[in-house]
């Protein structure tokens, strides 16, 4: 009968203890780390979708008023809160009218900018600059202050009070 005469050979890679333990262990923390971030992703796309409901809320929102202050600004409505509000307003005159250019200066040559410039050459304007709000200013504020003075509490009204505490004790 013939023998077995080949040589057992040991593989080229041989797993000690320390080594499985290492890999297992790395294995571990990539895990984790995976679940981790998985988990952080999550939330981030919660926030997403909150974010993005919000946004349709507000876009529905924004078309009802635009819509709504569309037809407040038909020329029956302005009319009809104007009569409501008992404010009497007509259309303009046409010297009243004053045209503006892209540059955001009047338009030369119109009558209403004549006029306007005349006014104040006529002496407004040296009245309007030697006007000084600051007399009107203190004076409204000695009124505040005087009413403020008469809605606040007499000193003897505060001693009842403190009677009547003590009384409750």
């Amino acid at each position: 009968m013939k023998r077995n005469r080949r040589v057992k050979q040991r593989s080229q890679f041989a797993w000690r203890s320390g080594q499985a333990a290492a890999l297992i262990f790395v294995g571990f923390i990539a895990m984790m780390v995976y679940l981790n971030k998985d988990q952080c992703c999550s939330a981030i796309s919660q926030d997403i979708s909150k974010a993005e409901r919000e946004l349709k809320a507000l876009d529905g929102e924004f078309q009802r008023e635009a819509a709504r202050w569309e037809e407040l600004r038909t020329p029956d409505n302005v009319h009809r809160q104007l009569v409501y509000f008992g404010a009497e307003m007509q259309l303009p005159q046409p010297e009243q009218v004053v045209r503006m250019g892209g540059d955001g200066r009047p338009v030369p040559g119109q009558l209403s900018v004549m006029r306007a410039q005349a006014r104040m050459s006529g002496g407004i304007a040296k009245q309007l600059a030697q006007a000084s709000p600051r007399p009107v200013v203190r004076q409204v504020a000695r009124q505040a202050a005087r009413q403020i003075s008469r809605q606040q509490p007499k000193p003897v009204q505060r001693q009842q009070t403190r009677q009547v505490a003590r009384r409750r004790r």
